[in-house]
């Protein structure tokens, strides 16, 4: 739309596209800083063509903040999505919603349409030292989408208070403790959410650069990677519910048995869910039943798959604090993971190579690649071949989508013959598993 009552809108797209870079390495887009160091930044008006700053500015922890620009002809930009660093997202004007990212939350944009015209809007005031709203209870998201971004705030706005909720690593408070950086712990966040007479601001970025990584390890004090040994040290991941693979006893002892068979040295960790640095806090109240739940699902899976095999060196790590399981992947010297965020954190932290499972979708060769791009340094997984993989439907997940299916293997010798072939790709020794033994590979069913 370049005409009618929206002639400079094109403009307006471009300045926001500006807006949206990033100032550091995938980290801390330039709106952000700008806000972190003075409280305000510049936009060009769809309507007018002039050059103006928010007047306003709408907080909703955890999902996005709305900038309200004033006068004749307001309008209202929102920035949402954590894991795309909270870019600038939508325009919302009297005449309708213009898209300027790929997503936009219903949410967000029905609260933008409504921020135009609200007679309780509170002005705000860019001279307040500016707050940063952090904290996502996913350590993903966490060195991912916030740490990196934090760091590189800090580096050039150092007068700013952070509102924080969740820690799962323990480094954001960490790191702004040890800057002097004044800490709010954001108890309940939905009590933030409205008018706020500071600036606000929700830093993002969309990568762990080298640098974040670094002061990662040295703050969680993680051992150094341990040189390789003759008898390796295998990751094993479990899923309790979720893009589950839904024979996983079956293909986990089968895996298990093929490497015993090869090695009887051979140590084996089993992995579930690990407790963020910060479980005791109370913004984690209405999270820790549930993540109880996930650690007693888990450990009884391992249970399992530990009494089948009791001949095989199996340590069960899941329930573990993020540090304890992260120094335990330091020794280890491949891993066999589910897709997903809490499943392939070896190759994030340290780079170790792997083969993953999953749903068809979680297979393809983009997703394989997006495994490896959100940590610099990381490994990309290898995937076992989708033709043995047969999707069923969404269980214990909310939002129905191909890539929260649950999944079968409909081959396990073969999925195991796979993995075999992998781990020695990578150590680039051994006899090839692909040998009759490992295609005859059989278990008796579970009882």
């Amino acid at each position: 739309m370049t005409g009618g009552r929206l002639p400079h809108l094109q403009a307006t797209m471009a300045c926001i596209n500006s807006l949206n870079r990033f100032t550091a390495n995938r980290a801390l887009r330039s709106y952000q800083l700008s806000l972190s160091a003075s409280g305000s930044f510049s936009c060009v008006s769809p309507a007018s063509g002039k050059v103006v700053q928010p007047c306003a500015h709408y907080l909703m922890p955890g999902a996005g903040v709305h900038y309200l620009f004033g006068g004749t002809a307001p309008f209202v930009l929102t920035a949402g999505s954590l894991q795309d660093g909270y870019p600038l997202l939508s325009i919302a004007t009297a005449d309708g919603q213009y898209r300027i990212g790929k997503r936009q939350p219903a949410d967000l944009t029905q609260q933008a349409r409504r921020l135009l015209h609200d007679p309780r809007c509170i002005p705000v005031d860019p001279s307040r030292r500016p707050q940063l709203h952090i904290g996502d209870a996913n350590f993903a998201h966490c060195i991912w989408n916030e740490y990196p971004a934090l760091l590189a705030l800090l580096d050039h706005a150092p007068d700013v208070e952070c509102h924080l909720s969740h820690d799962p690593l323990g480094v954001l408070r960490t790191t702004c403790a040890t800057r002097n950086i004044p800490i709010i712990g954001l108890t309940n966040r939905a009590a933030a959410r409205g008018w706020s007479v500071a600036p606000v601001v929700m830093p993002g970025s969309i990568l762990c650069g080298s640098t974040a990584l670094a002061t990662v390890h040295r703050m969680l004090t993680l051992p150094a990677q341990a040189p390789p040994e003759d008898s390796p040290r295998i990751w094993l991941t479990i899923r309790d519910s979720g893009r589950t693979l839904e024979n996983q006893d079956a293909f986990l002892c089968a895996v298990i048995r093929a490497f015993y068979t090869r090695d009887r040295n051979t140590t084996f960790v089993l992995d579930g869910f690990s407790r963020p640095m910060d479980l005791a806090g109370v913004p984690y109240d209405a999270l820790r039943p549930k993540f109880s739940a996930r650690i007693a699902q888990a450990d009884a899976i391992a249970a399992r798959i530990m009494s089948r095999l009791p001949m095989a060196n199996i340590t069960n790590v899941t329930g573990s604090p993020l540090r304890t399981a992260l120094a335990e992947v330091s020794r280890c010297a491949f891993y066999v993971s589910h897709a997903g965020t809490m499943q392939h954190k070896p190759a994030w932290f340290y780079p170790i190579p792997g083969i993953i499972h999953g749903n068809r979708t979680s297979l393809s060769p983009a997703a394989l690649r997006w495994a490896a791009q959100m940590v610099e340094g990381s490994i990309a997984p290898a995937g076992i071949t989708p033709d043995i993989v047969q999707d069923t439907e969404v269980r214990g997940l909310p939002v129905h989508n191909d890539r929260n299916k649950d999944y079968v293997v409909t081959d396990v010798p073969r999925a195991t013959a796979e993995v075999l072939a992998h781990f020695d790709a990578t150590r680039a020794v051994g006899p090839s598993p692909m040998t009759a033994a490992a295609q005859n590979l059989r278990l008796q069913p579970l009882t």
